[in-house]
């Protein structure tokens, strides 16, 4: 079966470093994004373009505590545009992975992610 890499925290209350230990060291996760940061901070890596960071979570872990870490621009609770997969609420296309559908659209949809 399939083994997550990436996480998504949606509605964190703050970020510790032993959170980043869990998910990065422990867990084995490659990345994770972070839905809501303190509007502050928020603001400064909107304006310093630096929304990516890596995440050095533990000195004494080393690098395997290391993960990659994105906070999404909208600062929200939020998908990203055009990644909305509620049925109900949106109508963003979904990821088709399958190369046998006639709608396969996996690089499309990964250049409009990375684009975000």
């Amino acid at each position: 079966g399939a083994v997550p890499r990436v996480g998504w925290q949606i509605d964190p209350f703050g970020h510790s470093s032993v959170q980043g230990n869990l998910l990065g060291a422990e867990l084995g996760f490659d990345a994770v994004f972070l839905g809501r940061i303190d509007f502050q901070d928020l603001t400064r890596r909107r304006e310093t373009r630096s929304l990516e960071t890596v995440w050095r979570s533990s000195p004494s872990s080393g690098a395997s505590a290391d993960i990659w870490a994105l906070v999404l621009g909208s600062g929200n609770y939020g998908p990203p545009p055009g990644f909305c997969f509620d049925e109900v609420l949106c109508e963003d296309p979904p990821i088709q992975d399958d190369p046998e559908l006639e709608d396969f659209n996996v690089k499309e949809r990964v250049d409009a992610f990375v684009e975000h």
